[in-house]
């Protein structure tokens, strides 16, 4: 006996596993499962319900390829568009990465990066100076601009830190 089923099943070149199941029936009858899967996809929680047929052997020899081929390429199709999305999803996790790399070498501060320190830095120092007339001197320390960022500042900086630290503390006595 000659058949071409593995023949039509290669034509219809569906991407996936395929699990076909035969269960005969005492009335004649068979009951036949067919579920296409992909590993990948179901690592990932996509998974599809088997196409079951009950009919008669005749009946499944003349229908069964026509009822599955659009049902498998539907499958199919999700099978290839989920792989497509997980590789760009990949890529550009890795571009991500790539870019938020921290640079090796440290660029020295430009003329305009320095004029926009120096005007924050004043900026600063004013409201800490505000703050400071109000008594306000934990809202003032949490202003006070760090020392690494401003290393020609770092004594002005330290013993203003010094003063209004004092100043907080004589305060929480009252």
């Amino acid at each position: 006996m000659k058949t071409n089923f593995f023949r039509i099943i290669e034509h219809l070149q569906c991407k996936g596993s395929w699990t076909i199941h035969i269960a005969p029936q005492a009335d004649q009858g068979m009951i036949v499962s067919v579920l296409m899967s992909d590993p990948k996809s179901e690592k990932d929680g996509i998974t599809f319900t088997p196409m079951i047929f009950n009919e008669l052997p005749q009946v499944l020899d003349d229908t069964f390829f026509t009822r599955i081929t659009a049902p498998l390429k539907e499958i199919s199709e999700v099978f290839s568009n989920y792989s497509e999305v997980q590789k760009s999803i990949e890529q550009a996790k890795k571009l991500l990465k790539e870019k938020s790399k921290p640079t090796t070498t440290s660029p020295s501060p430009k003329a305009d990066d320095s004029a926009v320190l120096k005007q924050q830095y004043e900026e600063a120092i004013k409201k800490i100076e505000e703050l400071n007339g109000l008594c306000k001197y934990t809202e003032a320390l949490a202003l006070l601009p760090d020392e690494k960022t401003y290393p020609e500042k770092r004594v002005e900086l330290a013993r203003l830190r010094k003063e209004l630290d004092d100043k907080s503390k004589q305060l929480s006595l009252l």
